[in-house]
């Protein structure tokens, strides 16, 4: 399990985005969401503030969230429960006021019935849920998104503003689809 913050707000906003990924130990996740003290374990050189204390008057949004350990969903049901954790390798009680925002392609309902996530940390994120086709049930959003994208990179690089215009390509099949192994 690996934990990547992708991008952090202006100072304004305060927001903070965690994805979390299947390829690390819980610890390494434990120490991104919760941060740690200088020296709380080997190679910990300096003291790191973990997701849920950079969120801190702002929003918290975890990707993936039915990727987490049953550990971490333990640890992260108590921070919300209590707006306030330990950093690893301190005593001192941290506190925190964040929204949070989780997503995740998962079967919570059928994960929850396995016994791999937890009911109560299910019914304390999905106080709103969202349910969102995947892109290949929305081809029409396709050309939508194209022009967005497009827009966003013109006026990234400076470039003139971009269009598909009327060539678009209809295309049906597995090139809509991200491959999975």
């Amino acid at each position: 399990m690996q934990t990547k913050v992708l991008g952090s707000g202006c100072s304004k906003c305060r927001s903070t985005i965690g994805i979390i990924e299947r390829t690390a130990h819980d610890a390494a996740v434990e120490a991104e969401f919760f941060g740690y003290k200088k020296n709380a374990f080997t190679g910990a050189a300096r003291m790191h503030r973990g997701y849920l204390e950079r969120a801190d008057g702002g929003t918290l949004f975890l990707d993936e969230v039915g990727e987490l350990p049953a550990s971490m969903q333990a640890k992260l049901l108590r921070a919300l429960q209590e707006r306030s954790f330990f950093r690893l390798g301190s005593e001192k009680v941290t506190r925190s006021d964040f929204r949070i925002i989780a997503a995740t392609n998962r079967d919570l309902h059928a994960d929850m019935a396995a016994g791999t996530f937890r009911e109560d940390l299910f019914y304390r994120l999905a106080v709103i849920r969202i349910g969102l086709p995947p892109l290949r049930e929305r081809p029409e959003d396709i050309r939508w998104l194209t022009e967005r994208m497009l827009q966003q990179i013109a006026i990234e690089q400076g470039w003139p503003a971009a269009h598909v215009g009327s060539v678009h390509a209809r295309r049906d099949g597995p090139d809509l689809e991200r491959q999975r192994p």
